[in-house]
């Protein structure tokens, strides 16, 4: 029996148990009522090399991934979502397992395929690439190598979905403590990952510097690679610009929110008050605005002070868009 074959009714029975409960539920409450419902393989009921059960470690990814797709939610326990509910009905037996795939890879794809306006983050994908399983790189290393700063970089990959982010660590060889996943949904420890992935760490958290791909390899894997000049920044620039684009992803952060009120409200858990959940969208939604504008003045002004010939706008201009009084306005 393939893999597919044995996390598939383990996958149903936990969004069937869900459900019924219609309440959310605690992982264990969740795994427990799965054992008792489900047969599982003895060959899953082992510890991976991480100490985990098995089909509880692949469990958490697909309910995960599930998550990210809006079938359920993880926050405050587990929950099935209407959109989950209405996948049981549109997919019987392990169909429903397959279409999680088939939904889940379409929604990393669209995020691989966003567009920045800025020609050095299609290098710095393509480098990232470059990077396999098992090996590492610095946000220092993608910086140096397109010209850009490190916490840069750092955004880009928080913000853009690129595929292998998490074998981007900081120039200790350490997870950096701010990383976190494309998917806010996802909650696997991304040493986990890269450990199953063949790297190893030291007592103190450092990767393996023997598997670091430096900008000196970088730059022998493109030996073309120099810096590109930002694209003038005009309407007719094709695609969105990255800090318009973090402002989507955030909004849409706050759209969650609501969301998730709206399905506890609909699920009457009486001990949670959902109007929290309102409140942090509606703060997410403020913040979100304020660090687009924020982001969009100062990535002009770079692009500005990298074109010293490039035309400026009145200095009035710019303290007006940033909501101050020219400092020397007299106002």
């Amino acid at each position: 029996m393939s893999f597919a074959e044995h996390i598939a009714p383990i996958f149903r029975g936990a969004m069937e148990i869900l459900r019924e409960e219609g309440r959310p539920l605690k992982p264990a409450e969740v795994r427990d009522a799965v054992a008792a419902r489900v047969t599982i393989d003895p060959e899953h009921e082992e510890l991976n090399a991480h100490g985990q059960i098995r089909w509880h470690a692949q469990l958490g990814f697909r309910t995960g991934e599930a998550a990210s797709i809006g079938w359920m939610t993880k926050r405050n326990g587990w929950a099935i979502t209407e959109t989950g509910i209405q996948a049981l009905k549109d997919f019987p037996g392990d169909e429903l397992y397959r279409e999680l795939g088939r939904q889940y890879r379409s929604r990393r794809q669209a995020n691989e395929t966003r567009t920045y306006i800025d020609p050095r983050w299609k290098r710095v994908r393509e480098a990232l690439a470059q990077v396999a399983p098992g090996s590492w790189t610095t946000y220092g290393d993608l910086a140096e190598l397109v010209g850009m700063a490190a916490q840069s970089v750092g955004g880009f990959m928080a913000e853009s979905g690129a595929p292998g982010a998490h074998r981007v660590l900081q120039a200790s060889g350490k997870i950096s403590p701010a990383f976190r996943w494309p998917d806010p949904e996802r909650t696997d420890d991304p040493r986990d990952v890269l450990q199953q992935e063949g790297l190893k760490f030291d007592e103190a958290g450092r990767a393996d510097r023997t598997k670091r791909i430096t900008v000196d390899d970088f730059r022998r894997m493109f030996p073309d690679a120099k810096v590109p000049a930002p694209l003038p920044d005009t309407e007719e620039d094709p695609g969105l610009p990255a800090p318009f684009d973090q402002f989507q992803r955030n909004i849409s952060y706050a759209r969650q929110l609501i969301q998730g009120g709206q399905n506890l409200e609909h699920l009457k858990v009486g001990a949670f008050d959902v109007t929290d959940l309102y409140r942090a969208a509606w703060s997410q939604a403020v913040a979100a605005i304020d660090h687009w504008v924020t982001r969009e003045i100062v990535d002009r002004g770079v692009v500005l002070a990298l074109r010293p010939g490039a035309p400026r706008p009145a200095s009035s201009a710019v303290w007006s868009c940033a909501g101050m009084s020219s400092p020397h306005s007299g106002n």
